[in-house]
């Protein structure tokens, strides 16, 4: 065989294993981590995803971001409006429809929680399938060549990469400074990343990555993807999206064991709520996903239970379907409106059993409800689980967006309680001043009343009450309201639908459903719940005489105390929660399918610009930040922080 030949024949071999090689490369990111990953998530199947991300910026400000960027620069008034921002481009950039058209590209996206380590941290990695994408490939590469990523490593012959700044020493010698970090020592728990061509991976050791790159490379077996559990839960749950997987039974076994070894941060509370709410013992796993969907973002979520298991929120959540009537008692505007019909089999001791649960979720001391029950029931002779309770068909539960309560209250939800006949709506009512009393340490408190928008409503003074507000009630035919605020509990009385949170709603839910939990969620609401906190009472000392304030800089004052600072940020923060206020509510709905519990909230009018006035708020809102923290004597005003 001559030289021609040999190397023709050898150009052909190394084309044939470098396909097979290629078509070998993992195409699912959940075959390449450990087949005992925790926790899950992935961009599932990004190729179906452009043309959906694409109308999410269609007809707002970021569909053209250089565009956008040259306005925002021929109007601005400093010299850092024009050259300090370089995030806010970098944010339309991410945002234009040439990146989305790249995301199609790659073939996912995937981070796992594999673990803790022994100080209670949480271990895991993100890895890039970058498929056909040139330019993540280039990105990667450039992030390890152009900043100050060193070599600490090498797993399945990958050079694996952590930040290194160099270090110094002075040659007194030749008055020279030489390198001292030769070779980079390996950090055990921090960024640490690699690279191979169509695979980019960070993670929080060596070990974490060299588990996704040896899965990737083939040289180790057993993956999630092969996992029962996870493919049982990939076939209800994964679409194209964001794809969401826990192994609950495993994730709390090692979480708690990070708990009693005094390891790790304190335990969240929402943690606790999961735990007696929804009893993991009975959870075989949590999966979701987030994806577009009618014009709108659905986010869903399904936790498939032990049958032979028992949980407060399945018994909880297995009346019928809840009707749109239901949530005419909730007025608009309101941060959670839900609807919830109960059990008509074992209804009272359903009901009772997750209202215990709700109890111990929040560490409450002394009498859990169903004690409460059985010691009311005995002290003013009335069969309140099976007389009234036994015999109320449906809740509505409203968090107002606004409460007129008096100073140092303690805002609570309003309750609509749906019965099945007048009398038993008039049980409930006489039978509030003797449970308020009760709960103030005392007999029976008296009653007020007072005649609200035709509607009688009965007050009951809140001042030994634990809540330091009045309890206000009303009633019309089965319909029994209590609240803290005396003119929404009349409108919720009254049922009137067009002043209901689902007043000009198109649609509550996907056609043939009839859920038990049906509601609405106001983001704007939402965000004041989560962001907005109480100022402490109490008589506030200056330091130092007050100055009038001028709005520039005071001596020795940052930029972020300035106080036009913090107005033009409240400002701006004010206008994206108005901007968000002016979105339609979202619908929530909550069912058991099978042995599944699946809620959803699906927030309309994502696309096709319905979000155009949230962009234009929220990126006026991120400019606000950057001027925090801007230092003049340097081209580009500096690096700011995001606080």
């Amino acid at each position: 065989m001559d030289l021609t030949r040999r190397t023709a024949l050898s150009v052909v071999l190394v084309l044939v294993f470098a396909a097979t090689g290629r078509a070998a490369d993992p195409m699912d990111t959940a075959e390449l981590f450990p087949p005992n990953t925790l926790a899950y998530a992935e961009l599932h199947n990004p190729a179906a995803l452009g043309a959906d991300l694409a109308a999410v910026v269609k007809g707002t400000v970021l569909e053209d971001p250089v565009a956008f960027i040259q306005a925002r620069r021929d109007a601005a008034k400093t010299p850092a409006d024009v050259l300090g921002k370089r995030e806010l481009a970098i944010v339309a950039l991410l945002a234009s429809p040439e990146m989305a058209a790249e995301v199609k590209k790659f073939r996912g996206v995937g981070i796992g929680l594999t673990g803790f380590n022994e100080q209670g941290e949480p271990c895991g990695a993100l890895a890039v399938l970058t498929g056909d994408s040139a330019a993540a490939g280039l990105a990667a590469k450039a992030y390890l060549t152009t900043g100050a990523m060193r070599k600490v490593g090498i797993v399945g012959g990958v050079p694996v990469y952590q930040s290194r700044q160099p270090t110094f020493i002075f040659d007194p010698n030749d008055g020279q400074q030489k390198l001292d970090d030769k070779p980079p020592v390996e950090g055990t728990y921090e960024a640490t990343c690699a690279y191979v061509p169509g695979l980019f991976v960070i993670g929080t050791s060596r070990e974490a990555v060299g588990e996704v790159v040896t899965r990737f490379q083939g040289s180790k077996k057993g993956s999630l993807a092969a996992n029962p559990v996870f493919q049982e839960a990939a076939t209800t749950h994964r679409q194209p999206g964001v794809f969401l997987f826990a192994n609950v039974p495993a994730f709390c076994t090692k979480f708690e064991e990070v708990q009693r070894a005094g390891q790790g941060e304190p335990e969240p509370d929402a943690f606790g709520w999961f735990k007696l709410v929804a009893n993991p013992k009975t959870l075989r796993y949590l999966a979701g996903s987030v994806r577009f969907r009618d014009g709108g973002l659905a986010l869903s979520v399904g936790g498939a239970f032990d049958p032979a298991g028992k949980s407060p929120l399945v018994d909880f959540l297995a009346g019928a379907g809840a009707k749109v009537e239901l949530l005419h008692s909730a007025p608009a505007p309101a941060t959670v409106a839900l609807a919830i019909t109960f059990p008509d089999k074992g209804r009272a001791t359903a009901v009772i059993g997750v209202l215990d649960a709700i109890a111990k979720a929040n560490g409450t001391l002394g009498r859990l409800p169903s004690e409460a029950i059985k010691e009311w029931e005995g002290k003013y002779k009335v069969p309140l689980a099976e007389g009234l309770i036994g015999k109320t068909r449906a809740i509505t539960v409203v968090v107002p967006l606004q409460q007129h309560l008096p100073k140092g209250a303690v805002a609570l939800p309003m309750l609509v309680l749906h019965t099945e006949s007048a009398e038993v709506a008039t049980a409930w009512e006489e039978l509030l001043p003797k449970v308020a009393g009760d709960l103030a340490g005392g007999p029976p408190l008296n009653v007020s009343t007072e005649t609200v928008g035709g509607v009688l409503v009965r007050s009951i003074a809140g001042g030994g009450l634990p809540w330091k507000a009045a309890l206000h009630s009303a009633r019309k035919d089965g319909v029994f309201v209590v609240g803290l605020d005396r003119k929404l509990v009349a409108v919720a009385t009254l049922g009137d639908s067009g002043r209901s949170v689902v007043a000009g709603t198109v649609t509550m839910g996907r056609s043939g459903e009839a859920p038990p939990l049906l509601g609405t969620v106001s983001l704007g609401g939402l965000f004041r719940r989560v962001t907005e906190t109480s100022i402490p009472d109490g008589p506030v000392v200056p330091l130092t005489p007050a100055t009038p304030s001028t709005g520039l800089r005071q001596p020795g004052e940052s930029e972020t105390d300035s106080p036009k600072q913090k107005e033009n940020e409240a400002k701006a923060w004010t206008s994206l929660l108005k901007a968000l206020d002016g979105l339609p509510p979202a619908i929530a709905t909550g069912q058991r399918i099978g042995n599944e519990l699946r809620f959803e909230i699906w927030q309309p009018k994502v696309q096709g610009g319905g979000l155009g006035p949230v962009v234009i708020a929220g990126l006026g809102w991120y400019e606000m930040l950057l001027d925090r923290n801007a230092d003049p004597n340097t081209p580009y005003y500096g690096r700011r922080r995001f606080r």
